[in-house]
């Protein structure tokens, strides 16, 4: 099973900080998105990250580090079944991962992601159509959950 993530930093330098991550299944069912509290400073953000990523943050779902490793593990483990995570971006937000889940990375989970690109897609043109629709459709664009529901969305469509 595939499991469609994104993630939100505080910049596109050498030691980007976590801001935000969204995670979407497959099926569309199951969601989980986190903010980030204890990572960054507002000095660290980019003048990209303070127009285009935190204004879309709702506050509310902020958690500690430690706290984002053991729900993630937890909400990843609900499915009884190996999981994928899927990207869009391998070099930015993997690393993420293996730092978030370093500790405890869960049972079901494959050590090795799939790349959402041109190289891995059934049909390019429809998936790149699909998230731009998926925007233009109200998804926000630079929100971690809404980055991944479109990569879904995408991936879907490039695979009819």
């Amino acid at each position: 099973m595939k499991i469609f993530f994104d993630t939100e930093f505080t910049s596109l330098h050498e030691m980007p900080k976590l801001i935000s991550i969204g995670l979407v299944s497959q099926d569309g069912a199951h969601q989980f998105y986190a903010e980030l509290s204890d990572t960054y400073t507002q000095t660290d953000l980019s003048d990209f990250a303070i127009s285009y990523v935190v204004p879309l943050m709702d506050g509310v779902n902020k958690i500690t580090s430690k706290q984002l490793s053991f729900k993630l593990k937890g909400w990843i483990e609900q499915f009884d079944t190996e999981v994928m995570l899927a990207t869009d971006n391998y070099s930015w937000d993997w690393p993420f991962i293996e730092e978030i889940l370093k500790d405890c990375w869960p049972i079901n989970l494959h050590r090795e992601c799939f790349m959402i690109n041109m190289n891995y897609l059934k049909n390019a043109d429809a998936f790149y159509d699909s998230v731009q629709m998926s925007y233009e459709s109200g998804l926000k664009k630079h929100h971690a959950l809404d980055d991944a529901k479109a990569n879904r969305l995408g991936w879907l469509a490039s695979e009819k």
